[in-house]
């Protein structure tokens, strides 16, 4: 009996801490946020979700490789999301999959 009660407020307070990490909203998982780029009629959010990667290389990256501006940032590859709510893309350096890279930077639609 005693050893079910305690096996029982073990799994109470795993569940506690860690039902907070698993419902955290998108904006808390954003990392940095580097504020809203304007390219042309184009507004969007950009954040820096992993690794170090400064704001305004972000917003360089994103301006350069996800919208086409200017002389592409060489090393770095943008991919457009489908169907996840604002997310409208994620770029990344190498052409691994977006969601094991060391680094990541997020585009969300504003709107």
């Amino acid at each position: 009996m005693r050893y079910r009660l305690g096996l029982l407020a073990i799994a109470a307070v795993t569940t506690a801490l860690l039902t907070p990490t698993l419902i955290a909203p998108p904006a808390a998982q954003a990392g940095k946020g580097c504020g809203t780029l304007r390219v042309g009629e184009s507004k969007a959010k950009v954040g820096v979700q992993r690794g170090r990667v400064s704001c305004s290389g972000a917003r360089r990256i994103v301006k350069r490789n996800y919208f086409y501006r200017g002389r592409m940032v060489r090393g770095w590859f943008c991919y457009t999301a489908k169907g996840q709510g604002r997310l409208a893309g994620v770029c990344t350096p190498g052409r691994g999959d977006p969601d094991f890279a060391r680094r990541r930077i997020r585009v969300f639609t504003t709107g």
